[in-house]
């Protein structure tokens, strides 16, 4: 990774040594199916290189889920109840801080149950284990899960807020991101690809708002 990352940025130093010049790629407004990833500024405990994917953004508010924050559980620990879980062993981890005796998870597959919120073509939502388990015994195809505990929120113009203070970072999601990556290496891979989101223009091309 650092050896691409220094070529890349080689090479843009000799395009810009000829004359090109670089125009960043707006960052999207938040929305559902994109990723915050907070920036250096960013120092609390809870937030420092989170990676959060963003489930609802609306008039109410916004509901994301912390991804790279595994915890030393496993869906039997934490709900023995549900016998469905067991062969399994799926990991959990710390989706935020509000509600966090709460459990969400996120389902990577064709077929989403019904009454599954959809993020990512792909990839949905929900708070009802039983309808995950259902759907976990009742499917011939491997399934992708994971389960958090909690979600992290914020109130109407609270998130714009806090990206126009430089906070966060907005990514669009994608499902091979937010199941294939590692959680050590996630935030620095997704602030990585957002980094390298130029597009290089000969000089005499005008720059396109936006």
């Amino acid at each position: 990774m650092v050896s691409l990352r220094r070529g890349l940025l080689c090479a843009l130093g000799l395009l810009l040594a000829a004359g090109a010049t670089p125009a960043a790629i707006a960052d999207p407004g938040p929305a559902r199916g994109t990723f915050l990833l907070a920036t250096a500024q960013v120092t609390h405990p809870m937030w420092h290189r989170t990676v959060i994917l963003l489930l609802e953004h609306g008039s109410d508010g916004t509901l994301g889920v912390i991804l790279n924050r595994p915890l030393p559980l496993t869906a039997s620990e934490l709900v023995p109840e549900l016998p469905g879980l067991r062969p399994r062993e799926l990991r959990v981890y710390l989706g935020g801080p509000v509600a966090r005796h709460g459990l969400l998870w996120l389902l990577r597959s064709p077929r989403l149950p019904e009454g599954a919120g959809e993020v990512v073509d792909g990839v949905g939502y929900g708070g009802d284990p039983q309808l995950l388990i259902e759907r976990l015994l009742g499917g011939g195809e491997e399934l992708e899960v994971r389960l958090f505990l909690g979600h992290a929120g914020w109130a109407q113009g609270q998130l714009q807020a806090e990206i126009e203070r430089g906070d966060w970072r907005v990514l669009p999601a994608d499902a091979g991101s937010i199941f294939d990556l590692d959680s050590d290496t996630q935030w620095e891979s997704l602030m990585d690809r957002r980094r390298l989101r130029w597009v290089v223009r000969p000089p005499w091309l005008p720059v396109t708002p936006g």
